[in-house]
């Protein structure tokens, strides 16, 4: 969205008393509508992260899988349809107003948001993992004692922990890309060092190798030399050193083959592949830690853990389809219309509280029942013609070159009608459920006919 495009500020200031005012309404019926409109903010805020620079990014990239997972936990949390219905509802709402003074992220950012939810995704998925590993082994004790002597115990198990560390140590470096490190005129030289530090490594790793098989032989006949590679073998902390050296290379290898593989297929100058996955990694790393505190504390349980970020994978999964495909759909498909999103937010949730409800009161009940609902739709339609006025304006004129009088003006007149709508309408369901009149199928058809002809001829003459 171009600046000219964005909407007058008193316009804009108008739709979000509107947006807050539906919101409300709606809350009365279930509260999570206010949860969703604070999860909409938020992920409007961090999407509008990966639009700047790469401290920026790597920042919006560690909030979103957080983001998420809240909301996945407050839909969890959702009482029935009724409230998971206007928890999405809110969190559109919530999305729109993010955007209703701000340009619409470019498609640059939209692809770094669906990088880092791809990511974020993956790693939720290895998260899920290792929390049922945890609720399957008993806790997390249990899990870092298997992980620590997964080679085996004794000399043979220590042995296989350092090849692996070895392997691993290799892998980064032959994986991670010199321009990770060095400036192309000086790429010659990086490579020469990267490979003096391969064969150091290598050598090194045979040596340890050869030294522990060569004691270990010896300690056969020297018993206290046994009892010293005993201690050194079955030490945890030995063996959580090189456990860290093996997360460590495993770690750097992933990173690095994936900044290798997105620096040789992009032409784009600031690539933010790196900040996005390290970002990503830290925030569900961040996210999985504060979950275990939960369930030592006790309000979790562990499988309940590893559902709940399960289903943050599959949000997240979905979220990089629908965030890439609008990235490269965007210049047909459009920009969305944040005073329409907001109306169309609103509307959901009229519609979701007028199915869910099954009373049958009538008169002043029924009319205390519906006016949180009523007021809800006349936000939104207050909302939906202000923000069309406002883009004429800002498409005519430029955003900031509209005066203050004509949107003061659109706006008396657009809260006007939906300040006398609501208890019109409410007015006509306190009759209509006294009344309960019963019509033929001819008066049926003439009635309704008689009410789209007074709404054409309202239009035209409003015109």
């Amino acid at each position: 969205m171009s600046v000219d495009e964005r909407l007058p500020s008193t316009t804009a200031r108008a739709i979000v008393l509107a947006a807050v005012v539906g919101t409300l309404a709606l809350t009365v019926h279930d509260p999570m509508a206010a949860a969703g409109i604070a999860a909409g903010l938020a992920l409007a805020a961090t999407i509008r992260g990966f639009a700047g620079s790469l401290w920026r990014v790597t920042v919006a990239s560690a909030v979103l899988p957080a983001v998420v997972l809240g909301v996945v936990a407050a839909f969890g949390s959702g009482t029935g349809a009724l409230g998971i219905a206007l928890l999405l509802a809110g969190t559109v709402v919530g999305v729109a107003l993010g955007y209703i003074d701000a340009a619409w992220p470019t498609q640059s950012a939209l692809l770094r948001a669906g990088t880092g939810a791809l990511f974020a995704g993956i790693a939720a998925c290895i998260a899920t993992v290792l929390a049922f590993w945890t609720a399957t082994v008993g806790g997390l004790q249990p899990m870092l004692e298997a992980v620590l002597w997964a080679t085996g115990h004794g000399i043979a198990g220590l042995l296989g922990w350092i090849v692996v560390a070895g392997l691993l140590l290799a892998g980064s470096l032959l994986v991670v890309p010199s321009a990770a490190f060095t400036e192309p005129r000086r790429r010659d030289a990086h490579v020469a060092l990267r490979k003096l530090l391969l064969w150091r490594l290598g050598i090194g790793v045979i040596l340890l190798l050869v030294v522990l098989v060569l004691t270990a032989l010896i300690a056969v006949f020297v018993p206290p030399l046994q009892s010293l590679l005993e201690g050194i073998a079955g030490s945890t902390v030995v063996r959580g050193l090189i456990t860290a050296v093996v997360v460590s290379g495993a770690a750097f290898t992933v990173l690095g083959g994936i900044a290798r593989n997105s620096w040789y297929r992009t032409d784009e100058r600031g690539n933010a592949i790196v900040a996005v996955v390290g970002g990503s990694a830290f925030g569900v790393g961040a996210s999985a830690v504060a979950a275990g505190i939960g369930t030592r504390a006790g309000p979790i349980g562990s499988s309940d853990a590893a559902m709940l970020f399960g289903a943050t994978a599959v949000v997240l999964g979905g979220g990089w389809f629908v965030l890439w495909w609008y990235a490269e759909a965007i210049e047909t498909v459009g920009i969305p219309n944040p005073a329409s999103t907001i109306a169309a937010g609103l509307a959901v949730g009229v519609v979701a509280i007028a199915v869910s409800t099954d009373s049958a009161a009538t008169g002043v009940e029924a009319v205390r029942t519906a006016v949180p609902s009523l007021v809800a739709l006349a936000a939104g339609l207050f909302a939906y013609d202000v923000g069309r006025y406002g883009r004429v304006l800002a498409r005519e004129i430029g955003s900031a070159g509209a005066s203050r009088r004509p949107q003061l003006a659109r706006i008396g007149w657009s809260g006007g009608v939906a300040a006398v709508a609501v208890p019109v309408a409410a007015g006509g369901l306190w009759l209509a459920t006294v009344a309960s009149p019963t019509l033929s199928v001819p008066a049926t058809a003439g009635v309704l006919t008689a009410v789209v002809t007074i709404a054409v001829s309202a239009r035209l003459l409003l015109r």
